[in-house]
């Protein structure tokens, strides 16, 4: 059996996204992975042994999706005003048209109440986002305080799981402008 390779990992833990958004936690096994990614039986199982594993790399996957996306913003943004765009860009892309990320995070928000295990890779995304955020704020010339980013992590993921759940109809947009604009401009005022 040749090693496991990380386009496969990474493939695998797409498909797992997928099963997850679609199907809920109860509906994410080996096998509904193994369909989705259209693997041979027994391929998720050989990356991830156990359950817990692939939810831990559905948690790391959705946070290395996310880097990517803020990562590929071009040109990176040197301004207050460019970086509230890019920040509204890529929150707003986890709503429009391919929306299993947010519903993917919202499922193992829900899981890690449960799991131990899975409560402990939600909060080192949940960390992974922060640094994000603070990192791609300080590009544009932005010191974020820990607090206000978490703050701003934690808000954005209220919207996105209101919007998702209860108020599907509504534009969450300028929810999250606001949200992201006054996080900004309070620290441009603390500066």
């Amino acid at each position: 059996m040749p090693p496991p390779n990380r386009a496969r990992r990474d493939a695998l833990a797409d498909a797992a996204i997928d099963v997850l958004a679609r199907d809920g936690s109860h509906g994410l096994t080996h096998r509904a992975v193994d369909d989705r990614a259209d693997a041979p039986n027994g391929t998720t199982s050989r990356y991830f042994r156990s359950r817990a594993a692939l939810l831990e790399a559905v948690a790391e996957r959705l946070t290395d999706r996310l880097r990517q996306r803020i990562d590929g913003l071009d040109p990176a943004p040197t301004d207050p005003v460019t970086l509230t765009d890019s920040l509204v860009a890529t929150i707003m892309g986890m709503l429009d048209g391919n929306r299993s990320m947010a519903l993917a995070l919202m499922e193992l928000h829900l899981e890690g109440n449960r799991s131990p295990v899975v409560r402990a890779a939600v909060s080192s995304a949940l960390s992974a986002r922060v640094d994000l955020i603070r990192g791609r704020c300080r590009s544009a010339g932005v010191e974020v305080s820990l607090k206000d980013a978490q703050l701003l992590d934690t808000t954005i993921t209220g919207i996105l799981f209101t919007t998702i759940t209860v108020h599907a109809s509504d534009d969450p947009l300028p929810l999250v402008r606001a949200m992201v604009q006054r996080t900004l401009t309070g620290q441009l005022l603390d500066s």
